[in-house]
């Protein structure tokens, strides 16, 4: 989505047994959806579905998606997403209608949509949301069939934290995103998110690991990674005054396969194409167009320059790290 994004992160709701990590290894995204509600405080009905009636010791919430068209709930979300976060976080409701719509990430074959999924409790106020959407690999990438499911933030209120809603909107998530895939004709394999240090282990539970790479005997680094500026000048095509690189945790799980650098590099693309570049359209020259792509494909070259610069890949939860730790190897974060 050509907009502000806000990471996945310590705003995301948390229950009690979150931070558990995944008991058996993930081959597809019904594996990820089954394990994520394996933990869940709620039944589902209609089971399966995206947009459902969550009932359990909580209380009883309806999950729906948001539509493009309808402004009394956007309006809505957007009062309640502006409670917890500044007013430059917040996406303009043109923003968020564009995303809801689809819009095409620079050089994929179909529009990536922008989904967003709100809890409702049982007195009609959204509880808790989270959004994200499917991008593809590019038609002339190795691996042009595939997409990735990227997850932008998940919000829950005050009242309605420690309650697993985040946990039962991510699986809605995950059961759309698939159907998304399908739509066009690609095989949903990864899904990838960025976070905060806080929020680790919450994603650890839901499979994400973060990324690293041998850089010597026993020693692991941690690939940098940036999210980069959400806003730039339209004549220069430069980041705008206060909008800078802001370096994050890249989180990973693959469904299909094992881990590879080159999925990991493709799915970096995939999200640098879907956020970070605006249409050609939106900007005034030529010169101004290639010095935004270039920013960007700088960025790229960095990620890839580590990545594939370096040895064996590994991807490490928090705990994971923790035994390597203790076993005598030297895990290095990112900063």
């Amino acid at each position: 989505m050509n907009s502000d994004r806000i990471m996945e992160n310590s705003r995301m709701d948390r229950q009690s047994g979150e931070a558990r990590e995944l008991p058996k290894p993930i081959h597809s995204v019904h594996d990820a959806i089954e394990t994520v509600l394996a933990q869940s405080a709620y039944t589902r009905a209609p089971q399966g579905a995206p947009e459902c009636t969550l009932t359990g010791e909580h209380g009883r919430f309806e999950v729906t998606t948001v539509q493009a068209e309808d402004l009394e709930t956007i309006n809505e979300m957007q009062t309640f997403i502006g409670e917890y976060l500044d007013a430059s976080e917040v996406d303009t409701v043109d923003v968020v209608q564009a995303g809801l719509r689809g819009d095409r990430a620079v050089g994929s074959e179909h529009d990536s949509k922008y989904r967003i999924f709100l809890a409702r409790d049982e007195q009609g106020n959204i509880a808790s949301l989270y959004s994200g959407g499917v991008v593809e690999f590019t038609p002339h990438s190795e691996r042009p069939d595939e997409a990735i499911f990227f997850g932008a933030y998940g919000i829950t209120s005050m009242s309605a934290r420690r309650k697993g809603l985040v946990r039962e909107l991510y699986a809605s998530s995950l059961m759309q995103a698939e159907v998304d895939a399908k739509a066009n004709g690609k095989k949903l394999t990864m899904v990838v998110g960025e976070s905060s240090d806080e929020s680790e282990p919450a994603w650890n539970a839901f499979g994400r690991k973060r990324v690293y790479v041998q850089t010597g005997p026993d020693t692991y680094t941690e690939i940098p990674y940036v999210q980069p500026p959400l806003d730039f000048d339209p004549d220069t095509g430069l980041p705008t005054e206060g909008n800078i690189d802001v370096p994050l945790h890249l989180m990973l799980q693959f469904f299909d396969g094992t881990a590879d650098k080159k999925r990991i590099s493709l799915a970096v693309d995939a999200i640098y194409r879907w956020c970070n570049m605006p249409p050609e359209d939106e900007f005034s020259t030529q010169e101004a167009l290639q010095a935004q792509r270039a920013y960007i494909a700088n960025l790229q070259k960095q990620f890839d320059d580590f990545l594939f610069g370096n040895g064996e890949l590994k991807l490490f939860s928090a705990n994971e790290r923790d035994e390597m730790r203790k076993s005598g190897a030297s895990i290095l974060d990112a900063k």
